[in-house]
């Protein structure tokens, strides 16, 4: 790939690793999409910043499976969304740790 190093706007279309054509950064209308394995991993676009979910309902929004048709509170920064029970895990040394369900 090259760079153009002039001042001003550069027109890039989307990105796909030369050397694992499973891998791009796609860029569409007001989002980032970056894929790996043919799986969207990572969106950001005017709603928020979606892991899991290409339809972000919050600022950041993490999804590992549906959780059907509940919809994400009213000015809530953060969704975690599973088909089971969400959960944050915190770790530290000394098998220090623990989760928030």
């Amino acid at each position: 790939m090259a760079y153009n190093q002039s001042t001003g706007s550069l027109l890039v279309g989307d990105l796909i690793n030369e050397d694992d054509a499973d891998t791009h950064i796609d860029f569409g209308s007001d989002s980032i999409t970056l894929r790996t394995n043919q799986t969207e991993r990572l969106v950001v676009n005017n709603s928020g910043c979606g892991i899991g979910t290409d339809s972000p309902e919050s600022l950041l929004h993490i999804q590992a499976g549906s959780a059907g048709t509940i919809a994400t509170t009213a000015g809530a920064l953060l969704t975690l969304e599973s088909n089971e029970k969400p959960k944050i895990h915190f770790q530290s040394p000394n098998a220090y740790g623990g989760s928030i369900v």
